[in-house]
Parts: C-alpha cells; structure tokens; sequence
C-alpha cells in the first residue's frame, strides 16, 4: 500500500471538502525510501490568503516513497512538507491542477563563529562543476543556540555549501560530502567584514591544472593591477575569493602560465557578495 494520507487537521467543513472534492493533487516523493516510517505535515497556505491554511499528515510505512494527496478545490494552494530529517521546497498547484513535491533528505551543518555575537546564519547550497544542481540556490536559515553557535539542517545532495553572516564574506565548504542523515561540524569559524568576490575558472583544455591559477582585480581601463590589490589562488576545483574589496567597478583577471588570461568586468557594492554566475574561462596561450 502506498503511503497514506492521514484526516486534515483542519475544521469539519474544510475537511468534508477536502475529502469528498476533487480538486488539487499533490504527488508527494521521498528522495528515498527508508527502513522506518515516515511521517509528514503537508502545510497548505491560499495563495491570496483567502482560505484558511490547512495541513494535511501523510504516513509512509517502511519502504515506501510515494503518496498522494487531494486539497479542496478552488484557488491557488502553496505547499510544503514537514518531517524530521527531510527539507521540503514550496510548490504552487491550481484548482484542478497536480503538482510534485520532493522531500530531500537533510545533513547537518554546525560550527561555532569567533566573533561570538548573537548574528543572523544561514547556509547556501553551492554547485560545483560537474555536481548535481541543487533544488534551492536560497538562503536557508540556522538555528543559532547561543551566541556564535548555530546548527542547520540542509538538503543532503553532490554541492558545497558557504556560511553566511550580513555585511561579511562568506565562508566556503566545497569539498565536504553533505551525507543523507549525517552530520558536518565545520568547528569554530571566521568571517571578516566587507565585501568580496568569488566565482569558477576553467580552462579549454583536458587535464588543466585549476590549482597553478590566480586571480586578482584591476581598475576599469587599467592593464596591471591595483596598487595592494586584493588576489586570491585558485582550488584544484578551480574555485575562487577574493576577500576585503572595497565598492567600486573592476575587472576581475585570471592568470596562469601557458594560458591566455581571462578578464570579466565586475561591480561590487557595499558589504556585499559579487559572485560570477559564469566561470571565467581560460584559453590555451598560442
């Protein structure tokens, strides 16, 4: 038997409605099948706010993956799923319409930040090359349990993450392997203030060498770099930040022997994070 929707926890006419009337359909997937069962809370909100939010629990019984679920009919419904252990995306489904929502498996992120100051954390999934694209690029934010400690539960999955405070740098993880139900403790952390610049190298030819390139900033119209300019080395995955930049227009510059240098124009702002969304790409020197 496939998992089974349980009664709605929501008042009688709701929840003659719900049961008796066809409306949206929600297919609900567990990344994977488990040896326990699974209990889940779909929360349903209206989209315009016009109906009251109804929640819907659905138990999967030890190996079971998938269930569907029936919410009332008319009007727009965002959805979400609730278990221990599992990150749920929010999915919209129309009157009449079906949609599907995956519950991915979660990893635990702690760490402790040295500034010990009772601040905002939130974790970002990070795709790396040739990785799985992760199923949210927004901030998920940490639970912090006393001042600089903070424990987070993400989607388990082939990405990095990076630690995020507002108004400092980020702190990458790119190597770590984010294990369905395990745990990462990342110890205590830094993060200075300021603003930054990251982003990916790669290069036209098999068997590039990521770790012999470098990368630093040069003022718009200028051919070497700043006086004291900030510049970072490259990881063998080729990932790259460049940490106390000040606000302004710049040319971002990769650089490495052999290869022809690759330039990208770039703004940062204010205590801010300017990421490439594309990598830089170097070409073999002819």
């Amino acid at each position: 038997m496939k998992g089974t929707p349980g009664p709605l926890l929501v008042p009688a006419i709701l929840l003659a409605a719900a049961v008796n009337a066809q409306g949206s359909s929600i297919r609900v997937e567990l990344s994977s099948a488990r040896p326990e069962k699974v209990s889940v809370v779909l929360l349903a909100k209206s989209f315009d706010a016009s109906r009251e939010p109804i929640a819907v629990p659905i138990n999967f019984e030890p190996g079971e993956k998938d269930a569907e679920a029936v919410l009332p009919d008319g009007g727009v419904w965002v959805v979400e799923g609730r278990a221990a252990g599992y990150w749920s995306p929010s999915v919209a489904v129309g009157s009449g319409q079906s949609a599907r929502l995956v519950l991915n498996r979660t990893c635990r992120v702690s760490g402790v930040l040295e500034s010990g100051l009772p601040e905002p954390v939130s974790v970002r999934l990070e795709e790396r090359p040739g990785g799985a694209k992760p199923p949210t690029t927004d901030k998920l934010p940490c639970a912090v349990d006393k001042p600089g400690a903070f424990t987070c539960e993400v989607p388990a999955g082939d990405w990095g993450i990076s630690i995020r405070v507002p108004g400092r740098v980020p702190h990458y993880e790119l190597e770590k392997t984010l294990q369905p139900g395990g745990e990462i403790g990342l110890g205590a952390i830094r993060l200075s203030s300021g603003a930054s610049l990251a982003g990916w190298v790669t290069a036209d030819e098999p068997g590039w060498k990521a770790a012999a390139a470098r990368a630093y900033l040069r003022g718009l119209g200028r051919s070497e770099a700043l006086p004291k300019s900030p510049d970072a080395s490259v990881s063998e995955r080729g990932f790259f930040q460049i940490g106390g930049v000040k606000p302004g227009q710049y040319q971002v510059v990769v650089v490495q022997p052999g290869y022809s240098r690759a330039v990208r124009g770039v703004e940062v702002k204010e205590s801010l994070e300017a990421f490439l969304n594309e990598p830089l790409v170097l070409g073999k020197a002819r």
